[in-house]
Parts: structure tokens; sequence; C-alpha cells
């Protein structure tokens, strides 16, 4: 018993190792444009007028703290699975519920479709967290195999949303202090 749960758990790590290495270190395809979730290149929101960019910048520069913890959050699940520590996995994970119920708060941000990826980040980690936090109590392998498939979403949406920033004049990422890993 106590075997077969050491390796549930080494596979479920590897896993989420995996994923959250894919998403992050390759989140392009070929032709140099982002996939949105189901597949389809995110437009450059070229047309936004300057009234709702400068309304973008200023929502943007207030839901940058927001972000950030989502980020670190996220980052901190990478770094605990990495060391197959799961009760360190879940107490991340108990982290990142906050984040994200803080980033839904914030919403609905000035675009739409930004407001639309974002949502799509906190459903993502709204069904994949518990999974998690679950894993740490009970069964460790099912419950984080089912967490890093709906994480591994969640950081590609996130990937989206910081692909149509960039694309936003002034309201960049890195240029307005967003943390970006």
């Amino acid at each position: 018993m106590a075997r077969t749960r050491v390796a549930a758990v080494c596979a479920v790590a590897l896993f989420m190792i995996f994923a959250a290495v894919s998403v992050w270190a390759y989140p392009r395809t070929p032709t140099g444009q982002s996939d949105s979730l189901d597949g389809a290149a995110t437009p450059p929101p070229s047309d936004l007028a300057p009234p709702l960019r400068a309304q973008l910048r200023a929502w943007l520069t207030e839901s940058r703290p927001l972000i950030n913890a989502l980020v670190i959050a996220r980052n901190n699940i990478a770094t605990a699975a990495a060391v197959r520590d799961i009760a360190r996995t879940g107490a991340a994970c108990q982290t990142a519920t906050g984040a994200v119920a803080d980033l839904h708060r914030q919403l609905p941000s000035p675009a739409p479709t930004l407001t639309r990826t974002f949502e799509q980040v906190i459903d993502n980690y709204d069904v994949g967290l518990p999974y998690c936090i679950g894993a740490m109590h009970a069964d460790g392998g099912s419950g984080m195999q089912q967490a890093a498939t709906f994480i591994t979403r969640a950081d590609a949406a996130m990937r989206t949303a910081f692909d149509f920033l960039e694309h936003v004049p002034g309201c960049e990422p890195r240029d307005v202090g967003v943390v970006i890993a």
C-alpha cells in the first residue's frame, strides 16, 4: 500500500513538473502566436480606443498586486510539487485559493476579452485547487493528477491574458510590474 502511494505521488509530481515547465517554457506555437484554450490564437487588441487603453492601464495598475499574488502562489505550487512534498503542495494550493478569490473580486476588467480570459483562469483554479488541497488529506495520487490537469489549463489561460496585455500599449505586464514566471 505504501509503495503504491509513493509511486502515485512520484508519478503525479513528475506530471505536474512536466506540465508546469511545458506551459511556462513553451507557451507559443511555431508561428509565434499564443494559443488560447480553444486552440484559436488570441487576436491583438490593436483596436482598443485610447480611453479604453487608459482605463485598462488604471485597472491593471490596481490589479497588479492581485495578479502577482496568483503568479507567486502558482510558482509555490510548482516548487512544492517538484520536491514531491504533498503537504507543502496542498498548503500552496490553499494559499492560491485566496489569490484566485481576490482576482475574481477585481473583475471585470475594462476589456471584455481580458475579463473572459481571467475568468477561464479562475474557473480552472476553482476546479483544480480543491483536488490539490484534498490530496494532502487523502489519496495524494489521484487528487494531484486532477489538480494538475486544471492548473495546467489555468496556466494556459494566464499566458493568454499576458499575451493580450503585451499587445496593448502601456499595459505590457513587465512594464507595469506584473510578475511573469
